[in-house]
């Protein structure tokens, strides 16, 4: 899983805790909702009771204070009390519809009441058509206080009912509020957790792939080409490991190629080279001198000696033609070795940048910080990039001393010096193919991220200088390489010029003696051209102290 959904996967488990967190606290206020409703129902019901009971108890009073007073205000007073007595039982009807256990013990009550309510009009109807002799004879026989008594005993059971029922929801309420609060703190409390872990675990995953990494690259810069191994991650991570791997089997198959088992400093080597051009030049010029003493003794073929004698002055002119040359392809080797010493400043003020980026860098890459830190070991691939041209500028030379040690004239160093510049050219390519990669992974890594974006142009700026880096390391060695093949040009015009003037000699009308002298400082000459062979076959036997 790449480093992005990984991160999405926090925002997204996050998102489901509170979502059951939600749910359940949504569910609470539901039922404290309902139990409310409940709550709020039992608590009219228990008012409609105390209601109706008083306005029976109403009835009942104006009934017998007409029957003692005569008085018809209470006719006016028991049809308001009849209606209010309706009106409580149209009510409790309401309240008691959706209930069958309050409608049942309603149905049990309507009854005891109407018998009250149509004993009362019975009184009132007697004492306006018979008297009040008959009226307080019927109010004497008990029946009104017995069926109020009735109801009283019924009512008050049920209020006592409905004030236990009452109870009861007020707890079920407070128990709901309740697990609504603990559903809440307890979705964010399972975030933090899980959050926490998550994160903690994914984190686990990048440090150690990067420790891996930087050790690796820290071996890499040391010169031990190791490739990094226990990375199986399928993340940006692996991808960079992947990248790394291709590239330190580029830079073996380099350092097999170009160095071997031996390695000596061109600059070294040509300085011993530069010594036997000046040897072959001072054994040109005593070749020049002793054919001036032969000329002065020889008058037989004056103009074939002359033409001999301005061979030899040329040879002697090129000879120091290319010492000069051997001395320009050493000092562009010295300003190689030069700009490679200086690189490792350019190094620092590389990685002071990449601090400067990584402390730019917010809270939100810094939760992907395995990544800064993949930018900040840049440094490191920047001195395996140095080292890298440097031991390829310094041990090219060993595979033209290899051609040499194995019997090829001197010729081969030439084609070598040639061939040098094209195969640093290729490998470069290859080299910053891999660097080019390792931008995509970057990008890849760092997602739509704004502000890791733009910690990764500055990671990809500082990857653009090593660019530069490399170009300018392999430079000098491009400019020998071109000096190399006018170095071959006029060896081989030498070789050419030498053999003539040996034609020359056999042509001359010399003595045994001056043309054995002659020939021998000839081949003097020529016996020092082929050391430049056999001594830079000599310099793979001493070691190598580069």
């Amino acid at each position: 899983m790449k480093i992005g959904p990984k991160i999405g996967s926090i925002a997204g488990g996050v998102f489901f805790i509170l979502l059951l967190s939600g749910y359940s606290s949504f569910i609470c206020v539901q039922d404290l909702i309902g139990s409310n409703k409940t709550a709020m129902k039992t608590v009219k019901t228990l008012r409609e009771l105390e209601n109706i009971l008083g306005r029976v108890a109403d009835l009942e009073s104006n009934g017998r204070g007409f029957v003692l007073s005569g008085d018809k205000d209470f006719i006016q007073q028991h049809d308001a009390s009849l209606k209010e007595v309706g009106d409580s039982i149209a009510t409790l009807n309401e309240l008691t519809k959706d209930e069958p256990e309050r409608a049942r013990y309603l149905q049990e009550l309507l009854p005891l009441i109407q018998n009250k309510v149509e004993f009362c009009k019975v009184l009132m109807s007697t004492m306006r058509l018979k008297g009040a002799a008959e009226a307080m004879a019927l109010f004497k026989t008990e029946r009104g206080r017995i069926l109020m008594d009735e109801i009283r005993h019924k009512v008050s059971y049920r209020v006592e009912l409905e004030e236990d029922v009452l109870q009861q929801q007020i707890a079920n309420s407070k128990a709901t509020a309740n697990n609504t609060f603990f559903a809440a703190i307890a979705g964010g409390i399972l975030a933090l957790v899980f959050v926490s872990l998550w994160s903690f675990i994914i984190i686990q995953g990048l440090l150690n792939p990067i420790q891996r990494l930087g050790r690796a690259m820290e071996k890499a810069g040391a010169g031990r080409f190791e490739p990094v191994t226990g990375i199986d991650a399928r993340d940006e991570l692996g991808d960079l490991a992947s990248t790394f791997n291709n590239m330190i089997s580029g830079l073996r198959r380099m350092e097999e190629t170009y160095i071997g088992n031996n390695g000596n400093s061109p600059v070294h080597a040509l300085g011993l080279v530069r010594q036997h051009a000046h040897a072959f030049g001072f054994v040109i010029n005593d070749l020049l001198e002793a054919s001036k003493q032969l000329s002065n003794g020889f008058e037989g073929q004056p103009e074939e000696l002359q033409m001999s004698l301005e061979q030899i002055r040329t040879l002697s002119k090129q000879s120091k033609e290319t010492c000069d040359l051997i001395d320009e392809i050493s000092q562009s080797l010295i300003r190689s070795d030069e700009l490679r010493r200086t690189g490792h400043r350019t190094l620092d003020e590389i990685d002071e940048q990449v601090n400067r980026v990584l402390t730019e860098a917010d809270s939100s890459v810094q939760r992907v910080k395995g990544l800064a830190e993949r930018i900040h070991d840049l440094d490191g691939l920047s001195v395996i990039m140095d080292d890298m041209a440097n031991r390829v500028g310094i041990l090219s030379m060993s595979s033209q001393i290899e051609a040499k040690k194995g019997g090829g004239s001197f010729e081969a160093f030439a084609d070598e010096m040639k061939d040098l510049s094209e195969r640093m050219r290729q490998e470069s390519v290859k080299v910053k193919h891999l660097l080019f990669t390792m931008e995509r992974t970057i990008y890849r890594a760092a997602g739509d991220n704004e502000q890791a974006q733009e910690v990764m142009r500055k990671a990809i700026t500082v990857i653009g200088q090593l660019h530069n880096r490399l170009d300018s390391l392999l430079e000098p060695i491009t400019e020998a390489g071109s000096k190399a093949r006018s170095l071959e040009e006029r060896l081989e015009r030498q070789k050419h010029q030498i053999m003539e003037f040996q034609h020359t000699l056999e042509r001359a009308n010399l003595t045994s003696e001056q043309k054995q002298f002659f020939i021998k400082q000839v081949n003097s000459t020529a016996q020092e051209v082929n050391n430049f062979g056999s001594e830079l076959s000599h310099l793979l036997e001493k070691p190598s102290a580069s």
